[in-house]
């Protein structure tokens, strides 16, 4: 799915006048990066209530969150923007 993403934004950039690139990353790369976009969220199972689903992604994306907040406190990050879609 990253990987899809990647390829969508990828289609812009060259209408964006920049050389900026856009890649996938780690939380301890993504410490250094001015944009962050998450998109990430599991797909909603046969039978999983609405309420169940978003339970199952707000562990995900805590865990996510935690490793980038990890990288903030111990100064290694600068100031970045985040955008976050499922």
């Amino acid at each position: 799915r990253c990987a899809g993403e990647i390829m969508d934004l990828q289609d812009v950039v060259p209408l964006c006048h920049t050389s900026q690139t856009i890649r996938a990353a780690t939380p301890h790369e993504i410490s250094i990066a001015d944009i962050i976009i998450i998109a990430a969220g599991k797909r909603q199972e046969p039978g999983q209530s609405r309420t169940e689903l978003v339970a199952a992604n707000k562990i995900m994306i805590s865990a996510l969150f935690q490793s980038i907040i990890n990288c903030y406190v111990s100064g290694e990050a600068r100031k970045s923007h985040f955008l976050l879609g499922s």
